[in-house]
């Protein structure tokens, strides 16, 4: 049977494998998917695929596919809020 973990900071419940939940206790922190990743950036997978591909996100390839830290993509995230690199847009006008 298959457990529940909230993704840090973002209340997103993800479902943790049996064989996950080994690694987790034994502090190996377990990787999202492209498609975990991008639900919680709200981003399509293959932007995120491309953005990993040129380095803009931190991302680690294994195989053919590209996997993301969950404590990465935060620190990645509260980086470019600090840094002021990426403009944020808290209300839209229409």
């Amino acid at each position: 049977m298959d457990d529940q973990t909230t993704l840090w900071g973002t209340g997103i419940d993800l479902e943790v494998p049996r064989e996950a939940q080994s690694c987790m206790s034994h502090g190996i922190e377990t990787l999202l998917t492209t498609k975990e990743a991008s639900e919680v950036l709200k981003i399509h997978p293959k932007v995120l695929e491309r953005m990993a591909k040129r380095g803009e996100v931190p991302a680690l390839k294994v195989g053919k596919f590209w996997r993301y830290r969950a404590t990465t993509l935060d620190a990645w995230i509260n980086s470019r809020l600090q840094s002021g690199s990426q403009a944020c847009r808290t209300a839209t006008s229409f």
